[in-house]
């Protein structure tokens, strides 16, 4: 069998893992608080993590929002990391997000 590349298997694990755990995604994975969409956000900026990132949203959306101990949202943690594709992501769904809520008006 062909070995698989390892931003697919690292997309084949998180979509594992997010089968296993159960809604809401609200699990925390160590002891700074951090949640499955800060770890993705801070460990890397190719493509298969952006995907996962979306992943990780679309099961869980409150994370997006949720801060660590140390007060860092997951956007935070992929700016301090420098993951600009990923930093990109989370700030076109936070701001869709707040259009969608009212708390914004797209302008034309």
């Amino acid at each position: 069998m062909r070995e698989l590349r390892p931003q697919i298997q690292l997309k084949i694990r998180l979509k594992e893992s997010l089968r296993l755990i159960s809604k809401p995604l609200g699990l925390t994975l160590d002891s700074d608080q951090n949640s499955a969409l800060h770890v993705v956000a801070a460990s890397g900026d190719s493509q298969a993590y952006v995907e996962c990132a979306r992943m990780v949203y679309d099961q869980a959306r409150h994370l997006l929002g949720a801060a660590n101990n140390n007060g860092d949202t997951p956007l935070h943690c992929a700016a301090a990391a420098g993951n600009h594709s990923s930093r990109w992501l989370l700030l076109r769904l936070r701001v869709t997000a707040a259009v969608q809520r009212g708390w914004m008006t797209r302008s034309s």
